[in-house]
């Protein structure tokens, strides 16, 4: 089981995942924690405390952090500023302090203060997205009252995060993208309460560092049938089964087909996305919520990687996310009405609808599809991106590490070799 962690005030505690209670031993001074804290200031408290995963932990305070490392429980850098070495902040708000930090699990940390957030790229080290509104994005987080401040997040690793404001708490379902809650934090927490750490500041859980993934391995795309494997964008139908006779015919073997997307954060999405509505749509897969196709220009994606009908692979979500609104304010969208612009984006050619495509659009947006994309301010957009990432369908699929031993043999091989 992970370790996770709990500060509040000057005091921290230790609790085992799936224990259900807090180790002997604990609360005790964060100077006793981790050493050198006690000559940064912050053995006095903490706002924030994030694990990306790469072998250290960052703990935020005010408009500073420092870096612990995880193998001896010791400062190695900092006290520095926000501002100075985590790009994009400064520029989002987000340097002169934040209330929460928790780090999603598929590449991208979220840093929340007030009522908003931003997402943080962990591979391309800078702010990807934001700021934006909670309520925007968390389904259901603001409904429950956490769409203005929050106190603490944790992702448990096992599918959820959870919420801490004041002496209630949420549960956020990542694979639904809705929440449970508000619920008592001393129902379900025992011994939160009386130890004083109703509300705590900060938590997180401590991860282990994944090997490393060579870079250019990172969206590789592997098709997996029975045993057989195929690294490429496109799935070896005729190779595979000899007499199909469209594009669609698998002769009955569709469900035992698989597609793996390897990503630079050492995950690989597994998904079947040649089936209608399957889990694993290309646009999950891809971490491309728009499923935008290949171009000269640099939206964060993979340079030179794409998957079937040459759709462009990101990072992270947000990235791709971010792509959809940086596309239509190109060149090539940003004078077009939506109808217009939808009759280019989703052509009558690949089996779309533009025109319904352009009025879901615009109605989501508030506007007439005789609207010129660049006279859309930044919501309208921002609305707009999301009803495309819903037209275009993100149907999540299974995650997995790139060295876990869930993954077929034929498949690790291909990613390491």
């Amino acid at each position: 089981m992970a370790d996770a962690f709990f500060i509040s005030g000057d005091s921290h505690l230790r609790w085992v995942v799936g224990s259900g209670h807090i180790d002997a031993g604990y609360p005790e001074a964060i100077a006793r924690g981790w050493t050198g804290i006690d000559a940064t200031g912050f053995d006095q408290g903490v706002d924030a405390s994030l694990d990306l995963g790469q072998g250290s932990l960052y703990m935020f305070r005010g408009d500073g952090y420092i870096r612990i490392r995880n193998a001896n429980n010791a400062v190695d850098a900092g006290p520095n500023s926000i501002g100075d070495l985590w790009p994009g902040m400064s520029d989002a708000g987000f340097a002169d302090g934040i209330h929460a930090a928790v780090n999603f699990g598929n590449g991208t940390a979220y840093f929340f203060k007030g009522d908003r957030y931003v997402a943080y790229d962990i591979a391309a080290d800078r702010v990807s997205a934001g700021p934006r509104l909670i309520a925007d994005r968390w389904g259901g987080l603001a409904e429950a009252g956490f769409g203005d401040s929050l106190d603490a997040a944790v992702n448990w690793g096992i599918g959820v995060i959870y919420f801490f404001r004041g002496d209630v708490y949420a549960a956020y379902n990542i694979a639904t993208n809705t929440t449970s809650g508000p619920l008592p934090v001393a129902d379900d927490w025992p011994g939160l309460a009386d130890v004083g750490f109703i509300p705590p500041t900060t938590a997180w859980v401590t991860l282990e560092a994944p090997a490393p993934i060579a870079a250019a391995r990172a969206g590789v795309c592997i098709w997996y049938f029975n045993g057989q494997v195929f690294e490429g964008n496109e799935l070896p139908r005729t190779t595979w089964f000899p007499g199909s006779t469209h594009a669609t015919d698998f002769l009955g073997h569709g469900r035992e087909i698989f597609e793996f997307v390897v990503h630079s954060d050492g995950t690989v999405l597994r998904g079947q996305p040649h089936l209608r509505a399957h889990p694993g749509s290309y646009a999950w897969l891809n971490r491309n919520p728009g499923n935008i196709t290949t171009s000269d220009t640099d939206y964060g994606q993979y340079p030179g990687k794409v998957n079937w009908r040459d759709l462009l692979i990101f990072p992270t979500h947000d990235v791709g996310f971010a792509a959809i609104g940086q596309l239509l304010r190109g060149p090539n969208y940003g004078n077009l009405t939506l109808l217009q612009a939808f009759q280019k984006y989703a052509p009558i050619a690949d089996g779309n609808d533009p025109v319904q495509y352009a009025t879901d659009v615009a109605a989501a947006a508030g506007v007439t599809t005789g609207t010129v994309v660049n006279d859309l301010d930044d919501d309208q957009l921002l609305l707009m991106q999301h009803k495309i990432e819903e037209v275009e369908g993100t149907v999540p699929g299974d995650t997995f590490m790139f060295d876990s031993e869930g993954l077929p043999p034929e498949v690790s091989a291909l990613i390491t070799g």
